[in-house]
């Protein structure tokens, strides 16, 4: 249970860093949710150029 509770939080937390960027909320929690949330961190660093 815990593991996914962290999950979610990081999940959370890659759609706040996507919204800081001017991207969706939503797509990018989904996508933290489905893959992984260090996984769609690394992506949203990559394709913001940061």
């Amino acid at each position: 249970m815990p593991i996914i509770l962290l999950w979610l939080v990081f999940a959370i937390v890659v759609g706040f860093s996507a919204a800081g960027q001017n991207r969706s909320f939503w797509l990018w929690f989904f996508i933290a949710t489905l893959i992984s949330p260090l996984f769609a961190w690394i992506i949203l660093k990559i394709i913001s150029g940061k």
